[in-house]
């Protein structure tokens, strides 16, 4: 198993919907490490509502609901127009990443480009670091130069599953 990176209960995780779909059902080993690593850190996953849209559209809405049931997850809603930095790192998010895939502006998920708003959000209410869990390379290098680019304290990391429950050579998710 491979060096995992911590996470902490003193800052704000956010996770995205590959996170849900990798680590499989309840009964999966990813799943259960997923649980192990963000109960022993003493984490509560922040998952946007959009998060919880996209995955009620799949068969997998109960990784979610059993995270969310167990006290381990809990829904938190877009930043508001009102929030001006926010609102900037997003759109900017969403035109990185329509840059690196080649997509239009109108196609890039929302929420992909709204973690970017999110941290920008949680590091101007006061937090001083925020965590993204996602596997989504374009989305990572989006969230990190979005936040830089406006006038925000705090860190921002992003993190992969990999990174934060290591990886093992059994790790092969069946949808």
């Amino acid at each position: 198993m491979s060096d995992k990176v911590e996470l902490h209960s003193n800052e704000r995780t956010l996770v995205d919907t590959n996170l849900f779909i990798a680590i499989g059902n309840p009964e999966n080993t990813k799943f259960q490490r997923f649980r192990e690593t963000v109960a022993e850190s003493g984490v509560v996953l922040s998952v946007p509502e959009r998060v919880r849209e996209e995955l009620s559209i799949h068969p997998i809405e109960r990784r979610l609901t059993t995270a969310l049931d167990e006290g381990w997850a809990e829904i938190v809603s877009a930043p508001p127009l009102t929030a001006s930095e926010a609102v900037t790192a997003t759109d900017r998010a969403r035109r990185m990443i329509a840059e690196i895939t080649g997509q239009d502006e109108h196609d890039v998920e929302k929420a992909d480009t709204m973690f970017a708003g999110l941290a920008v959000q949680y590091l101007t209410l006061g937090d001083t670091r925020v965590t993204v869990l996602t596997d989504d390379g374009p989305a990572t290098t989006a969230i990190k130069t979005a936040v830089r680019s406006v006038e925000v304290r705090g860190d921002v990391r992003v993190l992969t599953l990999a990174e934060v429950i290591g990886e093992s050579d059994d790790d092969i998710t069946l949808i």
